[in-house]
């Protein structure tokens, strides 16, 4: 990773010592630390010199940008006549330890750099590469969609967020414009959609930690979103605002490639079309693509279908909520049908709900004003077609819930697959149709009786605890009920049970 003197001089706090950095130059562009050479000829833009005081007055270095650490007493008239980049050290040091100092802080940000572009070439979450990039910064930062809904956020919060932007983002998932005085908002947007540098903005009283950092993220020359954070710790110094555009570099680089993998038809996402489409797969093509994103034939699956009820969702905004899935979660996500398709896998030893992802899906869900039917977990990736279907299904249920799981609501589900087909009247027992039609309560308790001891194995106790009703009363009403279809309940077949307990479920649904 290439370095700026601002970096270097953060790195080296606690020393007494002062930064020459002219006109606001802050493009990094270092790749390593010498000694002052002898031959001016060999001095180089692109290295910091370690140097003496009296060596930099000695040497008379004039006319050329430099970068130089300068140990030892300077005068301060060259100092400001010169336009180096400069760091002096104000006490007399050893000018080996120094050397060594920036040595190591070379290694140390050689290192960052590394894990970034790797976790990027792992294909890991955008968390885990924000996570990684957060451990240079001073304060907290966050990414933000084009619409202001925080995606992630990275590095270490405070106990007390009160008075802070980040009380609104952790209480709200997003911020709000408003919030932000019309004037300077205009200021914000034009810096934004010029795709400038890292830049700091003062906000008005009453919020505490009023200077932010704002930097747009672009994605295939297109507007994605924000990096935004705030002075929370500690100042954004000129280091610290060059460390966010590294970081915000590799940040697109990761959207970019994200997008790129999505507008491949014949990369995974064709493969799961194959599958989904029900076309035959060859069952080491199947362990082949799992194998490339890390999965395997004998890890556990959910699906998820996310979109409204009214199948209202904007194919626009199709691909931007997917980059959003992507970005937040380690969930696999592709469009199928104008709709969202989510693949997460289980992790071992963990409930229905599924990996780490659901929190960050709901509040996804929650942001956007979108609903997601989930699958059973499954195995055998072959079977994601009938997955899918059961997320679909689960979507389809009218419930005030976010998320809607099919084991949940297997009945609805069952009854939204035979009314595609039939009347639903049409599949209930006559008598059992007969006594719900009447309208009467004590006809419809009769079948809500015989719906429950049929579902608890004929056990009159069970049924009775579970309807709430003395013994006597249940047995009184199937043995009505028994009479009024001219079936004896003790003497069914398996056929007669079934229908049975499909029609009693029907007409309670």
């Amino acid at each position: 990773m290439l370095l700026n003197i601002p970096i270097i001089f953060d790195a080296l706090a606690g020393d007494k010592l002062i930064l020459g950095v002219p006109d606001g130059d802050y493009a990094c562009t270092i790749k390593g630390v010498r000694f002052l050479p002898r031959d001016k000829s060999a001095l180089d833009e692109s290295y910091v010199y370690v140097v003496s005081g009296e060596e930099a007055i000695a040497a008379g270095i004039k006319g050329m940008n430099l970068n130089l650490v300068i140990v030892g007493n300077f005068p301060e008239s060259i100092f400001n006549a010169e336009r180096h980049h400069s760091i002096i050290f104000v006490k007399d040091d050893d000018i080996f330890s120094v050397l060594d100092k920036i040595l190591g802080i070379f290694e140390y940000y050689k290192d960052w750099y590394q894990r970034l572009l790797t976790s990027v070439i792992d294909n890991l979450s955008l968390q885990q590469i924000l996570d990684i990039g957060a451990e240079v910064l001073v304060n907290p930062i966050a990414l933000l969609d084009a619409s202001m809904s925080m995606i992630i956020k990275a590095g270490n919060l405070p106990e007390d967020t009160s008075g802070t932007i980040w009380e609104v983002l952790l209480s709200q998932g997003y911020s709000p414009i408003d919030i932000i005085p019309i004037k300077l908002r205009t200021v914000i947007d034009k810096k934004v959609l010029d795709n400038e540098p890292p830049f700091v903005i003062r906000i008005p009283e009453p919020w505490r930690d009023n200077s932010w950092m704002i930097s747009g993220i672009y994605v295939q020359e297109s507007l994605f979103g924000t990096f935004g954070s705030a002075e929370v710790y500690g100042s954004f110094t000129a280091g610290q605002l060059s460390l966010i555009a590294a970081l915000k570099e590799v940040i697109e680089k990761a959207l970019a490639k994200t997008a790129a993998q999505l507008s491949q038809p014949d990369g995974f996402a064709g493969f799961i079309n194959q599958l989904l489409a029900g076309y035959p797969v060859d069952p080491k093509i199947i362990e082949y693509r799992l194998a490339q994103q890390g999965w395997g034939e004998d890890m556990r699956y959910l699906v998820y279908c996310i979109g409204r009820r009214d199948d209202s969702l904007d194919s626009e905004r199709l691909g931007k909520y997917v980059l959003s899935l992507q970005s937040r979660t380690e969930a696999y996500a592709l469009v199928s049908d104008n709709s969202i398709i989510v693949i997460e896998v289980i992790s071992e030893g963990s409930s229905r709900s599924g990996n780490n992802s659901q929190p960050q899906i709901r509040a996804f869900l929650e942001e956007q004003k979108l609903l997601a039917g989930v699958s059973l977990p499954f195995t055998g990736f072959e079977n994601l077609r009938h997955a899918l279907t059961q997320a679909r299904l689960a979507l389809g249920q009218i419930f005030e819930e976010t998320i809607i799981r099919f084991e949940d609501h297997y009945q609805g589900c069952l009854e939204t697959l035979l009314r595609r087909e039939v009347d639903l009247d049409s599949l209930v027992y006559p008598g059992i149709l007969r006594l719900w039609s009447s309208n009467k309560e004590r006809d419809r308790d009769m079948v809500r009786s015989l719906g429950s001891f049929l579902l608890y194995g004929r056990n009159l106790s069970a049924t009775a605890r579970q309807l709430h009703v003395h013994r006597n009363t249940l047995e009184y009403r199937l043995r009505r009920i028994s009479i009024e279809l001219g079936i004896e309940l003790d003497e069914l077949s398996n056929e007669q049970l079934l229908l049975l307990q499909v029609s009693c479920m029907l007409m309670q649904k």
